[in-house]
């Protein structure tokens, strides 16, 4: 299973969400009377940036939510039973009103749990988003999952979330009518989404503060549970460049192993599966950085190609 997140990062939250001035929040509004509802719209992908598949299917009782078909994942549902429910002995609870937000994996047709915020006909403006998620489950049973957030299709936070711990994302972001933030929910790094998942919290709400424009961009590329490539950039004022292994030397390891074509095929195919989606996403951050920033755009892109090894497909 392999992972690569790219993420434009500007200030992380607790688990705790100001909504109280939101216009728009995802508990409170949450409902299975329509999907789409309103502004928010439950669904899933694939991959981050494949087309969102709308959930179809809607259940009820002491949680009510949606999926793509009954007992499928991704999900997400909502206690409102009016009480708190526990689970798992006691390992989840989940107090009224709570949302839980679930991803796939390979055995289902999609991995990545999507729920979009689109901005109304009449809303183009500059949004305040303020989302949290934490596991949904505490303990050792805890799982790992990955949470993103995208804008307009594009990444601007990613992060693996271990077990029994959270993350969250606060920012400034323009929207014309009909733009979307999607909040995104993944497996985690050992791709199994067995008691992986998150509570989640958002709250979106019109504001007259100017877009940030700091960028945090970071590269992780998870190759099974046996090699870890890692190349971080820091963007401030300086560009701070960790590599832990190059994909080059990786695969240069690899060719004087000594080890039948056989025998490494499935890392071979992960190694050109991690340059593929290294250079995509690089091709993605030129995109966006490079109207602001040439000179930033040009140094990512030729860390890509240090990465790599300067390579073609």
């Amino acid at each position: 299973m392999l992972h690569l997140l790219l993420s434009v990062v500007i200030s992380p939250a607790l688990f705790l969400v100001n909504s109280g001035a939101a216009t728009y929040d995802l508990e409170s509004q949450f409902s299975i009377a329509s999907n789409p509802n309103g502004v928010w719209t439950y669904g899933a992908t694939r991959n981050l940036d494949d087309p969102l598949l709308v959930h179809g299917t809607s259940f009820n009782g002491p949680f009510a939510g949606w999926q793509s078909a009954p007992g499928a994942h991704p999900a997400i549902q909502k206690n409102v039973s009016g009480g708190t429910i526990t689970s798992d002995g006691g390992a989840g609870s989940y107090p009224p009103g709570v949302v839980l937000f679930y991803p796939g994996d390979n055995t289902f047709p999609a991995t990545y749990g999507v729920t979009r915020f689109t901005a109304p006909n009449d809303g183009a403006g500059n949004y305040r988003l303020e989302t949290t998620v934490h596991s949904y489950l505490d303990g050792p049973i805890s799982g790992d999952a990955d949470f993103h957030v995208l804008h307009n299709g594009v990444e601007v936070f990613g992060q693996i979330v271990p077990g029994n711990a959270g993350t969250g994302y606060t920012n400034n972001l323009a929207l014309e009518a009909g733009g979307t933030i999607d909040l995104v929910v993944g497996p985690g790094a050992d791709g199994n989404h067995f008691a992986s998942g998150f509570k989640i919290r958002a709250a979106i709400s019109p504001t007259t503060d100017p877009v940030t424009n700091t960028v945090f961009v970071t590269n992780t590329v998870f190759i099974t549970n046996t090699i870890v490539v890692t190349n971080t950039v820091v963007v401030t004022e300086t560009i701070f460049i960790t590599n832990t292994i190059s994909l080059l030397t990786l695969r240069t390891a690899v060719d004087s192993a000594g080890l039948s074509s056989r025998a490494t095929l499935p890392l071979r195919n992960s190694i050109q599966q991690a340059e593929r989606q290294v250079r995509k996403l690089s091709d993605k951050a030129a995109q966006r950085i490079g109207p602001v920033n040439p000179q930033l755009a040009a140094e990512i892109q030729a860390l890509v190609l240090k990465l790599i090894g300067n390579t073609e497909e």
